[in-house]
């Protein structure tokens, strides 16, 4: 079962905020939450039927599909920001860090929580948000540094993770504490930076509640010479 959630219920329209008169021919524009990196919405709770990352209204400012016929919108489990503009581009209202859909999964009589693991690549700079427990990041460095700025550590709480890959081909995948919180390893403290230096280096960090911990880093990609054993 695919976890997903509406975003806005049946029968929505975009309206003023100020007149609350319908606005017609507006768009919604959904982007991952905390950047300007679009993200694609779906029109089907399975997320199989893609709308793209932009959205059109009619005339009657009710989200469609493609400029006339009526749609709902879905998205997955990762959190997401969505802009609303009038017909001119003027933006009508934002909306940042909307939590997706919950990620469990139910067997049987009784209920089971499965552990998922979204994989999202990142290019730019990103602030990582609670939402992105158990997200797997590969960060792909190939034209400057990428720095991903960790939630606190006591706000998420103990057990809460993520995974950091470098994607790639130069620069580094840097993966920093948002405050004087530290990133350890055993009796090794990497201070508030781990820098990822090369590609298919592999970092998983979680939360102890005061501080980041390194649970497993898999070092980088090592090509052998021809006809060189490993």
């Amino acid at each position: 079962m695919t976890d997903a959630v509406a975003v806005f219920s049946p029968g929505y329209r975009l309206t003023d905020n100020t007149t609350g008169a319908v606005v017609g021919s507006g768009t919604l524009e959904f982007f991952d939450a905390g950047t300007s990196t679009p993200k694609t919405v779906y029109a089907d709770e399975n997320l199989t039927t893609a709308l793209g990352t932009t959205v059109e209204c009619d005339s009657l400012g009710y989200p469609t599909s493609n400029g006339t016929t009526k749609t709902l919108v879905y998205v997955g489990p990762a959190s997401y920001k969505v802009v609303a503009k009038d017909g001119d581009g003027v933006t009508l209202w934002t909306h940042d860090n909307v939590k997706g859909a919950v990620e469990t999964t139910s067997s049987g009589g009784g209920a089971s929580v499965t552990a998922e693991f979204p994989v999202v690549t990142k290019s730019l700079d990103y602030t990582v948000v609670d939402a992105d427990q158990n997200t797997v990041f590969a960060v792909n460095c190939s034209s400057a540094d990428v720095k991903l700025t960790l939630p606190s550590a006591v706000t998420v709480g103990t057990g809460w993770a993520i995974r950091v890959q470098h994607a790639g081909s130069a620069n580094q995948a840097l993966v920093e504490t948002g405050s004087s919180q530290t990133i350890t390893e055993g009796s090794k403290s990497f201070g508030t930076m781990f820098a990822l230096a090369l590609n298919g280096e592999d970092l998983m960090l979680v939360s102890d509640g005061g501080n980041w911990r390194v649970v497993n880093h898999t070092t980088p990609f090592i090509k052998l010479a021809q006809g060189v054993l490993p």
